[in-house]
C-alpha cells in the first residue's frame, strides 16, 4: 500500500494534468464566447443597417432577383428575411474562419515544438540516468561535486528548457509542478520533474 504522500503526490500529478486540460478547454470555450457575441452584435447591428437602408438592399438584391426570377411580389414579402439570413449567414462564416484559423496555428505551433521537446526530455532522461548511476561517489567525493554536476545540467540544458517551457506557456499550455522547477531544479529530483513533466 502507498504511503500518504505517495498517494498525495500522485494525486497532484494528476490534477495539474486536469488543469492544464481545463486551462486548454476554457481557453477554446471563451474564443467560442467572445467570436459568437461579435457575430451577435454584429448580426444587429447590421439587421438595424438594413432597417434604415432598405433602398441600398433592394439594390443590392436586384441582380440576384432578375439571376434567379423571383417574383416581385413573392421578394416583397421576404425581402427583410432573405437579407437577414444572408447576413447571419457572412457572419457566421466569418466566425468559424476565424476560430478554426485559431485552433489550426495553435495546433501547428504544438506540432513544430513537439519534436524538439521529445529531443530534448529524451537528452535530460539519458543525463539524469547518467548522474543517477554516478550519485553514490559523488556525494562521497564532497558537496562540489553535487554543484559541478548541477552546473553541468544549466550549461546543457538550462536555456533550452526555459525557452521550452516560455514557448509552451505562450501557447496555453503551463504546469504548476514544472514551473517550480525549469529555471533552478537544484538537484537530481528536480532534473527528473523536468524531463517528465514537460
Amino acid at each position: 500500500m502507498a504511503d500518504p504522500t505517495e498517494r498525495t503526490f500522485a494525486w497532484l500529478v494528476g490534477l495539474t494534468g486536469h488543469r492544464r486540460r481545463t486551462v486548454r478547454f476554457a481557453a477554446r470555450a471563451a474564443l467560442v464566447l467572445v467570436v459568437g457575441f461579435v457575430v451577435f452584435v454584429g448580426f444587429v447591428v447590421g439587421s438595424a443597417k438594413l432597417e434604415e437602408n432598405k433602398d441600398a438592399a433592394a439594390r443590392f438584391w436586384t441582380p440576384v432577383i432578375q439571376l434567379f426570377q423571383v417574383s416581385p411580389s413573392w421578394w416583397a414579402e421576404h425581402a427583410e428575411v432573405v437579407s437577414r439570413v444572408a447576413l447571419f449567414g457572412v457572419l457566421l462564416v466569418g466566425a468559424v474562419i476565424v476560430v478554426k484559423l485559431f485552433w489550426s496555428s495553435t495546433g501547428r505551433a504544438l506540432r513544430k515544438i513537439r519534436a524538439r521537446l521529445l529531443a530534448l526530455t529524451g537528452e535530460i532522461a539519458a543525463w539524469h540516468a547518467a548522474m543517477k548511476l554516478t550519485e553514490p561517489a559523488l556525494i562521497r567525493s564532497g558537496p562540489d561535486a553535487h554543484t559541478n554536476m548541477m552546473a553541468d545540467y544549466s550549461t546543457r540544458f538550462g536555456a533550452r528548457v526555459i525557452a521550452a517551457r516560455n514557448e509552451l506557456a505562450a501557447l496555453g499550455y503551463t504546469d504548476a509542478q514544472l514551473d517550480s522547477y525549469y529555471e533552478h531544479p537544484t538537484n537530481l529530483i528536480g532534473v527528473r520533474i523536468v524531463h517528465e513533466r514537460l
